[in-house]
Formats: C-alpha cells, sequence, structure tokens
C-alpha cells in the first residue's frame, strides 16, 4: 500500500491535503498517467498546440503560440494561395470571391452580372480546378 495526496492528484476537487492509502497499483496507475500527461503537454508546446484553459472565474485563456516552424508554414500556404488566386483570370477570381468569401449565391452572381447560372458555376469550377494544380493537390 502506498499513501497518495488526493490534492495533487485532483486539484480541482480537492483544495487541501487529504492523504489516503491507495494499492501499489493504482498509485503506479497514477504516476504513470501524470508522466504521460506532462509528454503529452511537452509535445503540445514544442508542437505549437494552441489549448484553451477555463479558469474558476469563467475566463478563458489560450495556451502556446503557435511554433516559428509553423507560422512559416502557414505564411508560405498563404503565400502559394495568393499568388494561385491571382494567376486566375479577373472574372474567376471574383467569382470566387463572391461565392466562397462574401456568401453570394451562384445565382445571384450570374443576376448581377448578367450572364446564366451555369456559366458562373463553370467559371468557379474551372478556378478550383487551377488552384488544384497549381496548389498541387493532386495526388
Amino acid at each position: 500500500m502506498k499513501t497518495i495526496n488526493l490534492r495533487s492528484e485532483y486539484p480541482e476537487l480537492y483544495h487541501r491535503d487529504m492523504f489516503v492509502e491507495v494499492a501499489d497499483e493504482i498509485a503506479d496507475l497514477l504516476y504513470d498517467s501524470r508522466k504521460l500527461q506532462h509528454r503529452l503537454n511537452e509535445q503540445d508546446r514544442y508542437n505549437g498546440v494552441a489549448y484553451v484553459v477555463f479558469d474558476d472565474d469563467d475566463s478563458v485563456n489560450v495556451c502556446h503560440a503557435p511554433s516559428p516552424y509553423q507560422e512559416l508554414v502557414t505564411e508560405e500556404m498563404i503565400r502559394a494561395l495568393y499568388q494561385a488566386l491571382f494567376s486566375l483570370p479577373e472574372d474567376q477570381r471574383r467569382r470566387m470571391y463572391l461565392h466562397f468569401i462574401a456568401g453570394v449565391s451562384q445565382t445571384d452572381i450570374a443576376i448581377a452580372e448578367g450572364v446564366r447560372t451555369q456559366s458562373v458555376n463553370d467559371s468557379i469550377y474551372r478556378a478550383l480546378y487551377q488552384l488544384r494544380k497549381k496548389l498541387n493537390y493532386f495526388s
């Protein structure tokens, strides 16, 4: 039998020290669980994973900013996306923006431009195909 402090195992439940005796297997399991959680937290910190922490006063804190490598990759992806977008013809780029960013339906775009809905649909489809090709999304 081993003695453990419930406060160290469950700090959100026990605000004062409370010692109890538990079987060796349970104490070892709690210890292994703490080690695993610590390792996972370190991996998250190293990889730049952000997670949300809710404090006792219901405030929200976001911990662990993205790693420099993740920021660099994100910047490169955004740059590549902008380059691919600006290489599209003006009407395709405009229709992509209106439909996917502004949330305008293809029918409304067609009415505003005085063209058939199928023309807008085809234009957006061709733009997506070109973006996939330029960004190497065909595997």
